[in-house]
Protein backbone atom coordinates (compact mmCIF):
# COMPACT_ATOMS: atom_id res chain seq x y z
CA UNK A 1 0.00 0.00 0.00
CA UNK A 2 3.11 2.27 0.83
CA UNK A 3 4.57 1.53 -2.50
CA UNK A 4 1.35 2.29 -4.42
CA UNK A 5 1.20 6.05 -2.50
CA UNK A 6 4.64 6.62 -3.60
CA UNK A 7 4.59 5.99 -7.54
CA UNK A 8 1.29 8.05 -7.57
CA UNK A 9 2.93 10.63 -5.59
CA UNK A 10 6.17 10.56 -8.18
CA UNK A 11 3.72 11.08 -10.64
CA UNK A 12 1.54 13.95 -9.02
CA UNK A 13 4.86 15.74 -8.68
CA UNK A 14 5.99 14.98 -12.64
CA UNK A 15 2.50 16.61 -13.31
CA UNK A 16 3.04 19.17 -11.33
CA UNK A 17 6.34 19.94 -12.85
CA UNK A 18 5.23 19.63 -16.23
CA UNK A 19 2.32 22.06 -15.75
CA UNK A 20 4.56 24.32 -14.60
CA UNK A 21 6.45 24.02 -17.56
CA UNK A 22 4.26 24.62 -19.68
CA UNK A 23 2.80 27.36 -18.51
CA UNK A 24 5.93 28.85 -17.85
CA UNK A 25 6.94 28.46 -21.77
CA UNK A 26 3.05 29.67 -22.56
CA UNK A 27 3.67 32.81 -20.38
CA UNK A 28 6.94 33.50 -21.94
CA UNK A 29 5.65 33.08 -25.53
CA UNK A 30 2.40 34.97 -24.87
CA UNK A 31 5.28 37.77 -23.40
CA UNK A 32 7.22 37.76 -26.11
CA UNK A 33 4.61 37.79 -29.05
CA UNK A 34 3.14 40.87 -27.05
CA UNK A 35 6.78 42.65 -26.57
CA UNK A 36 7.34 41.56 -30.19
CA UNK A 37 4.33 43.07 -31.83
CA UNK A 38 6.41 46.82 -31.75
CA UNK A 39 8.56 44.87 -34.47
CA UNK A 40 8.27 44.05 -37.92
CA UNK A 41 7.25 40.38 -38.22
CA UNK A 42 9.96 37.86 -40.12
CA UNK A 43 10.15 38.17 -43.92
CA UNK A 44 9.32 41.49 -44.00
CA UNK A 45 11.29 43.68 -46.63
CA UNK A 46 11.11 47.48 -48.08
CA UNK A 47 12.06 46.81 -51.46
CA UNK A 48 14.50 44.61 -51.64
CA UNK A 49 15.92 45.63 -48.15
CA UNK A 50 15.04 43.03 -45.36
CA UNK A 51 13.61 45.07 -41.99
CA UNK A 52 12.50 42.07 -40.06
CA UNK A 53 12.67 42.33 -36.42
CA UNK A 54 13.44 46.07 -36.50
CA UNK A 55 11.11 48.76 -35.32
CA UNK A 56 9.45 50.83 -37.32
CA UNK A 57 12.04 53.91 -36.60
CA UNK A 58 14.64 51.27 -37.26
CA UNK A 59 13.26 50.41 -40.40
CA UNK A 60 12.94 53.93 -41.70
CA UNK A 61 16.41 54.65 -40.82
CA UNK A 62 17.92 51.85 -42.34
CA UNK A 63 16.07 52.34 -45.39
CA UNK A 64 17.27 55.81 -45.44
CA UNK A 65 20.86 54.42 -44.61
CA UNK A 66 20.85 52.12 -47.95
CA UNK A 67 18.65 54.36 -50.47
CA UNK A 68 20.67 57.78 -49.95
CA UNK A 69 23.93 55.87 -50.84
CA UNK A 70 25.94 56.85 -53.86
CA UNK A 71 24.77 54.80 -56.84
CA UNK A 72 28.00 54.02 -59.26
CA UNK A 73 27.07 54.96 -62.81
CA UNK A 74 28.94 53.51 -65.60
CA UNK A 75 28.98 55.03 -68.97
CA UNK A 76 31.25 53.13 -71.22
CA UNK A 77 34.59 52.94 -69.13
CA UNK A 78 34.24 56.10 -67.27
CA UNK A 79 32.47 55.27 -63.55
CA UNK A 80 30.69 58.76 -62.18
CA UNK A 81 29.41 58.53 -58.32
CA UNK A 82 25.74 59.68 -58.25
CA UNK A 83 24.96 61.43 -54.93
CA UNK A 84 20.98 60.87 -54.71
CA UNK A 85 20.44 63.92 -52.83
CA UNK A 86 21.51 66.32 -55.87
CA UNK A 87 18.20 65.78 -57.07
CA UNK A 88 16.27 66.28 -53.72
CA UNK A 89 16.12 61.78 -53.61
CA UNK A 90 14.36 60.70 -50.52
CA UNK A 91 12.21 58.44 -48.75
CA UNK A 92 8.82 59.57 -47.81
CA UNK A 93 9.17 58.59 -44.36
CA UNK A 94 5.31 59.38 -43.46
CA UNK A 95 4.09 57.21 -46.04
CA UNK A 96 6.45 54.58 -44.87
CA UNK A 97 5.45 54.81 -41.13
CA UNK A 98 1.76 54.33 -42.24
CA UNK A 99 2.43 51.45 -44.32
CA UNK A 100 4.76 49.63 -41.21
CA UNK A 101 1.93 51.06 -39.07
CA UNK A 102 -0.60 49.07 -40.89
CA UNK A 103 1.46 45.98 -40.79
CA UNK A 104 2.25 45.78 -37.60
CA UNK A 105 -1.34 46.35 -36.55
CA UNK A 106 -2.47 42.85 -38.26
CA UNK A 107 0.37 41.53 -36.76
CA UNK A 108 -0.91 42.37 -32.91
CA UNK A 109 -3.98 40.48 -33.44
CA UNK A 110 -4.34 37.37 -31.36
CA UNK A 111 -4.78 34.99 -34.21
CA UNK A 112 -1.12 35.89 -34.93
CA UNK A 113 -0.23 33.86 -32.01
CA UNK A 114 -0.15 30.14 -33.82
CA UNK A 115 1.95 31.55 -36.22
CA UNK A 116 4.49 32.81 -33.57
CA UNK A 117 4.53 30.21 -31.41
CA UNK A 118 5.32 27.57 -34.96
CA UNK A 119 7.31 30.22 -36.44
CA UNK A 120 5.63 30.67 -39.21
CA UNK A 121 5.69 34.08 -41.07
CA UNK A 122 4.78 35.55 -44.64
CA UNK A 123 6.65 37.20 -46.89
CA UNK A 124 5.77 41.15 -46.72
CA UNK A 125 6.93 43.13 -49.12
CA UNK A 126 5.94 46.99 -49.80
CA UNK A 127 6.96 49.59 -52.29
CA UNK A 128 9.54 52.34 -51.63
CA UNK A 129 7.63 55.41 -51.19
CA UNK A 130 10.09 58.04 -52.79
CA UNK A 131 10.39 61.80 -54.16
CA UNK A 132 12.82 63.53 -55.82
CA UNK A 133 13.27 66.71 -58.47
CA UNK A 134 12.25 65.53 -62.18
CA UNK A 135 13.87 69.16 -62.94
CA UNK A 136 17.43 68.11 -61.24
CA UNK A 137 17.30 65.10 -62.60
CA UNK A 138 17.07 66.33 -65.66
CA UNK A 139 19.58 68.45 -65.53
CA UNK A 140 21.71 66.42 -64.28
CA UNK A 141 21.53 64.32 -67.19
CA UNK A 142 22.02 67.07 -69.47
CA UNK A 143 25.34 67.56 -67.96
CA UNK A 144 26.31 63.83 -67.93
CA UNK A 145 25.78 63.78 -71.58
CA UNK A 146 27.40 67.14 -71.96
CA UNK A 147 30.30 65.71 -70.60
CA UNK A 148 30.42 62.81 -72.11
CA UNK A 149 28.63 62.32 -75.27
CA UNK A 150 30.87 62.55 -78.51
CA UNK A 151 30.13 63.10 -82.07
CA UNK A 152 31.85 60.57 -84.42
CA UNK A 153 35.03 61.78 -86.10
CA UNK A 154 36.55 60.50 -89.19
CA UNK A 155 40.14 60.16 -89.42
CA UNK A 156 42.23 63.58 -89.83
CA UNK A 157 45.58 64.46 -90.81
CA UNK A 158 47.81 63.60 -88.17
CA UNK A 159 50.72 65.90 -86.96
CA UNK A 160 53.12 65.06 -90.26
CA UNK A 161 50.42 65.72 -92.65
CA UNK A 162 50.94 62.63 -94.93
CA UNK A 163 48.52 59.97 -92.32
CA UNK A 164 45.11 59.87 -91.32
CA UNK A 165 45.19 59.26 -87.22
CA UNK A 166 42.22 57.60 -86.29
CA UNK A 167 38.86 57.31 -86.38
CA UNK A 168 36.41 57.58 -83.28
CA UNK A 169 32.89 56.03 -83.28
CA UNK A 170 30.44 58.77 -81.75
CA UNK A 171 28.59 58.20 -78.39
CA UNK A 172 25.40 59.46 -77.24
CA UNK A 173 23.42 58.64 -73.95
CA UNK A 174 19.87 57.64 -74.18
CA UNK A 175 18.18 60.02 -72.09
CA UNK A 176 14.60 58.11 -71.55
CA UNK A 177 16.31 55.04 -70.74
CA UNK A 178 18.71 55.99 -68.52
CA UNK A 179 16.22 58.20 -66.26
CA UNK A 180 14.28 55.04 -65.91
CA UNK A 181 17.39 53.03 -64.78
CA UNK A 182 18.84 55.55 -62.45
CA UNK A 183 15.13 55.82 -60.70
CA UNK A 184 14.94 51.84 -60.16
CA UNK A 185 18.21 51.72 -58.81
CA UNK A 186 17.21 54.60 -56.33
CA UNK A 187 14.76 51.67 -54.68
CA UNK A 188 17.08 48.74 -54.48
CA UNK A 189 20.04 48.15 -52.05
CA UNK A 190 21.20 44.93 -54.40
CA UNK A 191 21.72 47.06 -57.85
CA UNK A 192 23.45 50.06 -57.03
CA UNK A 193 25.63 50.22 -60.46
CA UNK A 194 23.80 51.15 -63.31
CA UNK A 195 25.32 50.92 -66.65
CA UNK A 196 23.96 53.77 -68.53
CA UNK A 197 22.39 52.83 -72.06
CA UNK A 198 24.81 54.54 -74.75
CA UNK A 199 24.06 54.98 -78.70
CA UNK A 200 27.62 54.09 -80.39
CA UNK A 201 27.46 56.10 -83.28
CA UNK A 202 29.95 54.69 -86.21
CA UNK A 203 32.11 57.00 -87.38
CA UNK A 204 32.49 56.77 -91.76
CA UNK A 205 36.01 55.07 -91.64
CA UNK A 206 38.66 56.24 -93.57
CA UNK A 207 37.09 57.12 -97.12
CA UNK A 208 38.66 58.81 -99.81
CA UNK A 209 37.51 62.01 -98.82
CA UNK A 210 39.74 61.69 -95.73
CA UNK A 211 42.20 60.80 -97.85
CA UNK A 212 41.35 64.25 -99.64
CA UNK A 213 42.16 66.14 -96.18
CA UNK A 214 45.58 64.73 -95.81
CA UNK A 215 45.91 66.00 -99.78
CA UNK A 216 44.87 69.36 -98.91
CA UNK A 217 46.78 70.12 -95.99
CA UNK A 218 49.83 69.27 -97.69
CA UNK A 219 48.87 71.45 -100.80
CA UNK A 220 48.82 74.41 -98.17
CA UNK A 221 52.33 75.41 -98.45
CA UNK A 222 51.43 75.68 -102.40
CA UNK A 223 51.06 79.22 -102.59
CA UNK A 224 52.50 80.15 -105.90
CA UNK A 225 49.42 79.10 -107.90
CA UNK A 226 46.72 76.53 -108.85
CA UNK A 227 46.96 72.50 -107.72
CA UNK A 228 45.24 69.81 -109.88
CA UNK A 229 45.02 66.46 -107.89
CA UNK A 230 42.75 63.53 -108.89
CA UNK A 231 42.73 60.03 -107.15
CA UNK A 232 40.82 57.15 -107.73
CA UNK A 233 39.82 53.53 -105.96
CA UNK A 234 40.15 51.14 -108.96
CA UNK A 235 38.32 48.73 -106.80
CA UNK A 236 35.29 50.97 -104.98
CA UNK A 237 35.55 53.63 -107.70
CA UNK A 238 35.51 55.75 -104.88
CA UNK A 239 37.16 59.16 -106.00
CA UNK A 240 39.03 62.69 -104.77
CA UNK A 241 39.65 65.92 -107.02
CA UNK A 242 40.97 69.39 -106.31
CA UNK A 243 40.49 70.68 -109.51
CA UNK A 244 39.87 67.73 -110.91
CA UNK A 245 38.57 69.29 -114.28
CA UNK A 246 40.29 71.97 -114.96
CA UNK A 247 42.63 72.78 -118.54
CA UNK A 248 46.21 72.41 -117.04
CA UNK A 249 49.41 72.43 -120.04
CA UNK A 250 50.11 68.29 -121.08
CA UNK A 251 52.57 68.22 -123.65
CA UNK A 252 54.49 65.40 -121.45
CA UNK A 253 51.66 63.48 -120.89
CA UNK A 254 49.80 64.03 -124.49
CA UNK A 255 52.87 61.44 -125.52
CA UNK A 256 51.21 58.79 -123.72
CA UNK A 257 48.32 59.34 -125.82
CA UNK A 258 50.39 59.03 -128.94
CA UNK A 259 52.06 55.78 -128.28
CA UNK A 260 47.89 54.51 -127.58
CA UNK A 261 47.57 55.78 -130.96
CA UNK A 262 50.16 54.50 -132.60
CA UNK A 263 49.65 50.83 -130.65
CA UNK A 264 45.65 51.45 -131.72
CA UNK A 265 46.53 51.69 -135.23
CA UNK A 266 48.55 48.85 -135.60
CA UNK A 267 47.90 45.79 -137.64
CA UNK A 268 48.95 42.58 -137.15
CA UNK A 269 50.54 42.75 -134.12
CA UNK A 270 52.91 45.33 -135.20
CA UNK A 271 53.34 49.07 -135.31
CA UNK A 272 54.63 51.74 -137.56
CA UNK A 273 57.01 52.78 -135.61
CA UNK A 274 59.54 50.61 -133.79
CA UNK A 275 59.27 49.41 -130.16
CA UNK A 276 62.37 51.77 -129.78
CA UNK A 277 60.62 54.66 -130.57
CA UNK A 278 57.37 53.83 -128.84
CA UNK A 279 59.58 53.41 -125.44
CA UNK A 280 61.77 56.81 -126.05
CA UNK A 281 58.94 59.10 -127.03
CA UNK A 282 57.61 58.15 -123.26
CA UNK A 283 61.07 57.62 -121.69
CA UNK A 284 63.52 60.01 -123.53
CA UNK A 285 60.50 62.85 -123.26
CA UNK A 286 62.05 63.80 -126.95
CA UNK A 287 59.70 65.71 -128.95
CA UNK A 288 61.20 64.68 -131.61
CA UNK A 289 60.19 60.77 -131.76
CA UNK A 290 57.05 61.72 -130.85
CA UNK A 291 56.67 63.67 -134.24
CA UNK A 292 57.96 61.12 -136.20
CA UNK A 293 55.15 58.80 -134.99
CA UNK A 294 52.79 61.06 -135.89
CA UNK A 295 54.23 61.16 -138.76
CA UNK A 296 54.05 57.51 -139.48
CA UNK A 297 50.82 57.71 -138.30
CA UNK A 298 49.91 60.35 -140.72
CA UNK A 299 51.69 58.26 -143.89
CA UNK A 300 54.19 60.84 -143.72
CA UNK A 301 52.25 64.31 -142.35
CA UNK A 302 52.53 64.91 -138.90
CA UNK A 303 50.03 67.23 -138.91
CA UNK A 304 47.28 64.49 -139.95
CA UNK A 305 48.82 62.16 -137.43
CA UNK A 306 47.52 65.19 -134.80
CA UNK A 307 44.09 65.11 -136.45
CA UNK A 308 44.09 61.21 -136.43
CA UNK A 309 45.13 61.29 -132.72
CA UNK A 310 42.65 63.87 -131.82
CA UNK A 311 39.79 61.54 -133.10
CA UNK A 312 40.92 59.10 -130.93
CA UNK A 313 41.03 60.96 -128.16
CA UNK A 314 37.77 61.96 -128.10
CA UNK A 315 36.60 58.38 -129.13
CA UNK A 316 38.27 57.70 -125.41
CA UNK A 317 35.95 60.29 -124.36
CA UNK A 318 38.45 62.55 -123.05
CA UNK A 319 36.55 66.03 -124.29
CA UNK A 320 39.08 68.25 -122.52
CA UNK A 321 42.60 66.24 -123.65
CA UNK A 322 44.22 67.17 -126.83
CA UNK A 323 47.18 67.98 -129.28
CA UNK A 324 46.80 70.81 -131.13
CA UNK A 325 49.84 70.76 -133.45
CA UNK A 326 52.90 68.24 -133.83
CA UNK A 327 55.91 69.41 -131.26
CA UNK A 328 58.54 72.19 -131.97
CA UNK A 329 56.14 74.08 -134.64
CA UNK A 330 56.29 77.81 -134.66
CA UNK A 331 52.72 78.26 -136.41
CA UNK A 332 50.52 77.96 -134.04
CA UNK A 333 47.04 76.08 -134.78
CA UNK A 334 43.73 77.95 -134.27
CA UNK A 335 42.80 77.88 -130.53
CA UNK A 336 41.34 75.11 -129.48
CA UNK A 337 38.35 75.10 -126.88
CA UNK A 338 37.62 72.58 -124.31
CA UNK A 339 34.85 72.52 -121.59
CA UNK A 340 37.90 72.79 -119.69
CA UNK A 341 39.35 75.89 -120.68
CA UNK A 342 36.44 77.62 -121.10
CA UNK A 343 36.16 78.07 -117.61
CA UNK A 344 35.91 81.47 -115.98
CA UNK A 345 36.59 80.46 -112.37
CA UNK A 346 40.16 78.91 -112.71
CA UNK A 347 42.83 80.13 -114.88
CA UNK A 348 46.03 78.31 -115.58
CA UNK A 349 46.89 79.44 -118.63
CA UNK A 350 47.68 76.45 -120.10
CA UNK A 351 49.78 75.68 -123.02
CA UNK A 352 47.03 76.33 -126.07
CA UNK A 353 48.73 73.63 -128.21
CA UNK A 354 48.67 70.54 -125.40
CA UNK A 355 46.02 70.25 -122.52
CA UNK A 356 44.39 67.76 -120.39
CA UNK A 357 42.63 67.69 -116.97
CA UNK A 358 43.49 65.96 -114.06
CA UNK A 359 40.27 63.86 -113.97
CA UNK A 360 41.00 62.85 -117.58
CA UNK A 361 44.56 62.09 -116.92
CA UNK A 362 43.77 59.43 -114.39
CA UNK A 363 40.82 58.24 -116.74
CA UNK A 364 43.63 57.18 -119.41
CA UNK A 365 44.91 54.79 -116.99
CA UNK A 366 41.93 53.86 -115.42
CA UNK A 367 41.36 52.67 -119.19
CA UNK A 368 43.97 51.47 -119.85
CA UNK A 369 43.97 49.32 -116.51
CA UNK A 370 39.99 48.03 -117.46
CA UNK A 371 41.16 47.01 -120.83
CA UNK A 372 44.11 45.32 -118.91
CA UNK A 373 41.39 43.28 -117.47
CA UNK A 374 39.52 42.83 -120.86
CA UNK A 375 36.57 44.88 -119.65
CA UNK A 376 36.10 48.86 -120.09
CA UNK A 377 35.78 51.65 -122.49
CA UNK A 378 38.06 51.08 -124.85
CA UNK A 379 36.68 47.88 -125.84
CA UNK A 380 33.63 49.21 -126.29
CA UNK A 381 35.07 52.46 -128.31
CA UNK A 382 37.26 50.94 -130.50
CA UNK A 383 35.79 47.35 -130.87
CA UNK A 384 38.39 44.86 -132.81
CA UNK A 385 41.06 48.10 -132.89
CA UNK A 386 42.14 47.29 -129.34
CA UNK A 387 42.37 44.18 -127.06
CA UNK A 388 44.01 43.63 -123.34
CA UNK A 389 47.48 42.72 -125.44
CA UNK A 390 47.32 46.31 -127.00
CA UNK A 391 46.80 47.81 -123.89
CA UNK A 392 49.36 46.14 -122.41
CA UNK A 393 51.80 46.98 -124.74
CA UNK A 394 51.05 50.34 -124.20
CA UNK A 395 52.00 49.95 -120.42
CA UNK A 396 54.49 48.15 -120.96
CA UNK A 397 55.88 50.99 -123.00
CA UNK A 398 55.57 53.22 -120.11
CA UNK A 399 56.92 51.28 -117.79
CA UNK A 400 59.96 51.53 -119.11
CA UNK A 401 60.01 54.71 -117.88
CA UNK A 402 62.39 53.79 -114.89
CA UNK A 403 63.56 56.92 -113.67
CA UNK A 404 62.26 56.21 -109.87
CA UNK A 405 61.21 59.83 -108.72
CA UNK A 406 58.24 60.91 -107.86
CA UNK A 407 54.69 58.81 -107.96
CA UNK A 408 57.33 55.95 -108.69
CA UNK A 409 59.53 56.41 -105.88
CA UNK A 410 56.92 57.36 -103.48
CA UNK A 411 55.12 53.44 -104.13
CA UNK A 412 57.53 50.78 -102.93
CA UNK A 413 56.90 47.15 -103.87
CA UNK A 414 54.17 48.39 -106.46
CA UNK A 415 54.13 48.53 -110.11
CA UNK A 416 54.15 51.84 -111.35
CA UNK A 417 53.11 53.14 -115.06
CA UNK A 418 54.01 56.63 -115.19
CA UNK A 419 54.77 59.95 -117.19
CA UNK A 420 55.88 63.06 -115.79
CA UNK A 421 54.77 66.49 -117.66
CA UNK A 422 56.38 70.10 -117.15
CA UNK A 423 57.89 72.94 -118.52
CA UNK A 424 58.63 76.47 -116.69
CA UNK A 425 55.57 76.98 -114.65
CA UNK A 426 53.84 73.52 -114.71
CA UNK A 427 54.87 70.29 -113.07
CA UNK A 428 53.08 67.16 -112.55
CA UNK A 429 53.14 63.60 -112.57
CA UNK A 430 50.19 60.64 -113.43
CA UNK A 431 50.22 56.86 -113.21
CA UNK A 432 48.62 53.97 -112.41
CA UNK A 433 49.49 52.13 -109.28
CA UNK A 434 49.17 48.49 -108.41
CA UNK A 435 49.94 48.16 -104.51
CA UNK A 436 50.14 45.30 -102.47
CA UNK A 437 46.79 47.20 -100.83
CA UNK A 438 44.99 47.87 -103.87
CA UNK A 439 44.98 49.59 -107.47
CA UNK A 440 44.80 53.28 -107.79
CA UNK A 441 45.39 55.92 -110.27
CA UNK A 442 46.74 59.36 -109.39
CA UNK A 443 47.18 63.03 -111.05
CA UNK A 444 49.23 65.60 -109.45
CA UNK A 445 50.21 68.86 -111.13
CA UNK A 446 51.65 72.51 -110.03
CA UNK A 447 50.63 75.52 -111.95
CA UNK A 448 53.06 77.94 -110.77
CA UNK A 449 52.09 82.07 -111.57
CA UNK A 450 55.73 82.09 -111.44
CA UNK A 451 58.36 79.82 -112.92
CA UNK A 452 58.67 77.32 -110.24
CA UNK A 453 61.30 75.65 -108.14
CA UNK A 454 61.79 71.81 -108.96
CA UNK A 455 62.96 70.66 -106.22
CA UNK A 456 59.89 72.14 -103.82
CA UNK A 457 57.30 71.14 -106.20
CA UNK A 458 59.08 67.37 -107.02
CA UNK A 459 59.25 67.18 -103.00
CA UNK A 460 54.92 68.04 -103.06
CA UNK A 461 54.43 65.85 -105.55
CA UNK A 462 56.17 62.64 -103.88
CA UNK A 463 54.41 63.58 -100.46
CA UNK A 464 51.05 63.37 -102.07
CA UNK A 465 51.73 60.15 -103.44
CA UNK A 466 53.67 59.06 -100.62
CA UNK A 467 50.23 59.89 -98.31
CA UNK A 468 48.07 58.19 -101.23
CA UNK A 469 49.85 54.91 -101.02
CA UNK A 470 50.03 55.22 -97.24
CA UNK A 471 46.00 55.53 -97.74
CA UNK A 472 45.65 52.17 -99.34
CA UNK A 473 48.07 49.56 -97.99
CA UNK A 474 47.06 50.33 -93.71
CA UNK A 475 49.15 53.96 -93.01
CA UNK A 476 52.34 52.48 -94.11
CA UNK A 477 53.71 55.81 -95.46
CA UNK A 478 57.40 54.92 -97.96
CA UNK A 479 60.50 57.12 -96.35
CA UNK A 480 60.44 60.55 -97.69
CA UNK A 481 61.60 60.99 -100.95
CA UNK A 482 64.88 63.30 -101.74
CA UNK A 483 64.83 66.67 -102.69
CA UNK A 484 65.16 66.80 -106.65
CA UNK A 485 67.70 69.27 -107.40
CA UNK A 486 67.24 68.55 -111.90
CA UNK A 487 64.49 68.02 -113.55
CA UNK A 488 63.71 64.51 -115.59
CA UNK A 489 62.59 64.81 -119.09
CA UNK A 490 59.90 66.26 -120.22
Amino acid sequence: MKRRLTIRSTITTILVIFSVIVIALAVGSIASFLSSRDRLPGATFIGDIEVSGLTINEAITRTNRVLLSPVALRYQATIIQFDPTSIDYQVNSVVMRFQLEKLLAVQRNLDKFPDFLLRRSTENRMEIPFQYSEAKLSAYLDTLASGNDRPAKTPQPDSTGLQLSPGQNGLSLQREESQRLLLKSLTTNSARIVDLPVDVIPYAGSSIQSLGELIKARLIKFSNGTAGVFVKDLKTGQAFAINGDVAFSAEGWLKMAIVFDAIRAATGGSTASAPANLIAAVTDGTNTKANDILAESGQGDSHTGVNLLNQTIKRMGLVSTFLAQPYDQAALSPTVFTPANIRTDVNTSPNPLAQTTPAEMGLFFEMLDQCHNATGGLLLAFGKEISPAKCDQVLNAIGQNNARILIAASSPTSDVFRRQSWDATNHGDAGLVRSPGGSYVLTVILHGNSALNWSETSLIISDIARAVYGYFNSGQIPAPVPVMNAAPPR
